[in-house]
């Protein structure tokens, strides 16, 4: 998904590409922590750049 995505990004002159943190997808109980698929900030941020592309990444309040 991310890959397609940023690159029709990239292709319609955009340079950065803002995404909000849903933390409440990251921590869905307290303690216990999701870093995997689509909440992979990581993977997410390393895509961006290697595309050439800048990432801004916002926490947002959770998303219920």
């Amino acid at each position: 998904m991310w890959p397609d995505l940023i690159a029709k990004t990239k292709e319609n002159g955009v340079n950065v590409v803002q995404s909000y943190v849903f933390w409440n997808g990251h921590e869905p109980v307290r303690g216990q922590y999701n870093f995997e698929g689509q909440f992979d900030i990581v993977k997410f941020v390393k895509l961006v750049g290697l595309s050439g592309l800048y990432a801004f990444a916002d926490r947002s309040i959770c998303m219920c």
